[in-house]
C-alpha cells in the first residue's frame, strides 16, 4: 500500500526519466524502460537477469513489451507473491522467473544484467568479488547496467537518517571504488550516465504524494516510523 502511494499503480522502482517538463512520473517510468531497452539492445533471444527487481515492474515490462525471458531477484515474501501474481494474470509466468534469495546464489549465463539499487547494499571492499561474479554471470559478448546512488566526493554524508541505512560509512558508493572494483575484472565501461535530476525528481514526487496522505500512513505505521 505504501509503496504504492509513493510509486504509483505500476510500482516501478528504477530511476524514472523524466525528458521533459511537465512529464508525469508514470510517463517518466515508461522512457526509462524504453530507453533501457534500447541501451541494452533487447530483443526476444536474450535470457536477461535483473538483481534488483523490486515489485517485479521492470521484468513485466521487458517481458511483455519485447519478449524477453528473466530472472529476477526480490528481497521480500511479499514481492514474491504479488510479483509472481502478476506474471499469471498478464500470462507470463512462463517467461520471467522471480526468486527471493541472495545475489551470490545466482547461477548460470546470462545476456544481459541489471543491477538497480543494488550496489549501496555493500561495502566498497568487496566490489572486486561483486564484480568478479558479475563477470562470470555473463555470456562473452553480455552487457551489464549498474544504476547507483553513489557520492561525488569522499566526505562525510550530511543527511543523518540515510547515513544510518548504509552497511558502513563506506557504503554510499564513490565513483572511483566503483570503477576499481571494475578494473579488477575483465568487465570493460562502455558508457557512464549522470542521472542525478532525474532521481532528485523522483525524489520530489515520491514526498509530494507521501504528504498527501501522510495522516494515513501515520495511523497505519506510527509517527515515529512516519
Amino acid at each position: 500500500w505504501l509503496s504504492r502511494v509513493c510509486l504509483g499503480d505500476a510500482l516501478f522502482h528504477n530511476c524514472a526519466r523524466y525528458s521533459e517538463a511537465g512529464t508525469t512520473t508514470e510517463q517518466a517510468q515508461r522512457f526509462t524502460a524504453h530507453r533501457l531497452a534500447e541501451r541494452l539492445q533487447l530483443n526476444d533471444s536474450h535470457h536477461l537477469l535483473d538483481l534488483n527487481a523490486g515489485w517485479g515492474a521492470l521484468p513485466l515490462f521487458l517481458a511483455e513489451h519485447l519478449g524477453v525471458r528473466v530472472t529476477a531477484m526480490v528481497s521480500s515474501r511479499e514481492q514474491l507473491q504479488y510479483a509472481h501474481g502478476e506474471a499469471r494474470r498478464r500470462g507470463l509466468d512462463s517467461q520471467i522467473h522471480y526468486r527471493l534469495g541472495s545475489f551470490h546464489q545466482c547461477r548460470g549465463r546470462f545476456d544481459r544484467v541489471l543491477a538497480s539499487g543494488f550496489l549501496e547494499q555493500f561495502t566498497e571492499s568487496v566490489y572486486p568479488a561483486l564484480f568478479g561474479h558479475i563477470e562470470h554471470l555473463l555470456q562473452d559478448d553480455g552487457l551489464a547496467w549498474i544504476q547507483v546512488a553513489g557520492r561525488s566526493h569522499s566526505g562525510g554524508l550530511s543527511n543523518q537518517w540515510h547515513h544510518r541505512q548504509l552497511p558502513s560509512h563506506h557504503s554510499m558508493p564513490l565513483l572511483s571504488d566503483i570503477c576499481s572494483g571494475v578494473e579488477h575484472s575483465s568487465l570493460r565501461q562502455l558508457q557512464l550516465e549522470d542521472y542525478s535530476a532525474h532521481w532528485l525528481q523522483d525524489l520530489r514526487t515520491q514526498a509530494r504524494r507521501f504528504q498527501r496522505l501522510r495522516t494515513d500512513i501515520s495511523q497505519r505505521f506510527g509517527e515515529t516510523r512516519t
